[in-house]
C-alpha cells in the first residue's frame, strides 16, 4: 500500500505485528521493534522520502 501511496513502509512489530510478519506480500524499507523505533527512522530518513518524492514531505 505504501508503495502505491508513493510513500516508504514501516512495519512495526508490536500488536500483532511479529504474529504477522511472515503473511506480509511486500518488503517494507524499515522493520521497527515499536513506535518509537518507527518514528526515529522516519525522522531520520525523511531527507531520503522527500529526495524520492514521497507522501509524508
Amino acid at each position: 500500500m505504501a508503495k502505491n501511496a508513493g510513500a516508504l513502509s514501516v512495519y512495526v512489530l508490536t500488536g500483532h505485528g511479529a504474529k504477522h510478519r511472515e503473511e506480509l506480500l511486500v518488503t517494507p524499507e524499515f522493520v521497527a521493534n515499536d513506535i518509537v523505533d518507527a518514528t526515529a527512522w522516519i525522522l531520520k530518513n525523511i531527507n531520503i522520502a522527500k529526495s524520492k518524492k514521497c507522501a509524508f514531505q
